[in-house]
């Protein structure tokens, strides 16, 4: 239920142009492939609407001094220190899913991504 009221909320949102919705959708719809808990997506889905009306642009055209700028915002914020962990981490999350296409996996220390062109 929290998860179908996130998607809608999304939906719903005018200032989210089509194409972020789109990829919040599509990297929820991976999160769910993964048999992750649903709340655990639906508050995925809240932070990721969160985090781009936060964003000044689209998610695929974020440059590093972006998501900087992003996590300094969140930073500020009189939130908890678990909070902000949960933010800097969906955040990372998301885009090195966005980069390499994979939705979860955490990397080891040292470890890069490969890019995909």
């Amino acid at each position: 239920y929290a998860l179908k009221w996130a998607l809608k909320a999304i939906e719903k949102e005018k200032r989210i142009p089509d194409s972020d919705k789109a990829l919040i959708f599509e990297y929820i719809r991976k999160l769910e492939s993964k048999d992750l808990n649903v709340g655990r997506v639906a508050k995925y889905a809240y932070y990721l609407k969160d985090i781009r009306l936060r964003l000044k642009v689209d998610f695929k055209d974020a440059t590093r001094e972006d998501i900087e700028e992003l996590v300094s915002m969140i930073n500020a914020e009189d939130y908890t220190a678990w909070t902000k962990t949960d933010y800097k981490g969906i955040i990372k999350l998301f885009h090195r899913w966005l980069r390499t296409g994979a939705a979860t996996e955490r990397m080891r220390s040292g470890e890069r991504p490969e890019r995909q062109c």
